[in-house]
């Protein structure tokens, strides 16, 4: 059992792929947590459209990391939330390149 968010569509009982790709989203970090006023968030049902959700998640991880990267932080408690931030963005990339990378396999 899994808390994936009020945004989170499940498969049907008897797709068993489905849930695989569910089960790989978890493994990445990648669930469906918002206010739920937003409806089912999208989540791929097959395999070529995972490998594409990690592309565009990737990017946009990237573009985040970056933002954080370049502010300009100017009190110590904002320059300790930017290494935070940074760090914690570093490592949400790492995770999907090596879901992509295990993909590629």
């Amino acid at each position: 059992m899994a808390s994936m968010g009020l945004d989170f569509k499940p498969p049907k009982l008897d797709d068993l792929a489905g849930w695989e790709l569910a089960a790989k989203l978890w493994e990445v970090g990648l669930t469906f947590h918002s206010c739920g006023c937003s409806g089912p968030g999208y989540r791929p049902r097959e395999r070529r459209a995972y490998r594409e959700f990690l592309e565009h998640t990737l990017a946009g991880y990237l573009g985040t990391l970056r933002q954080h990267m370049d502010a300009k932080p100017t009190t110590p408690k904002r320059i300790e939330d930017q290494h935070r931030a940074v760090a914690t963005w570093q490592e949400r990339i790492a995770r999907i390149k090596t879901a992509l990378a295990e993909e590629a396999r």
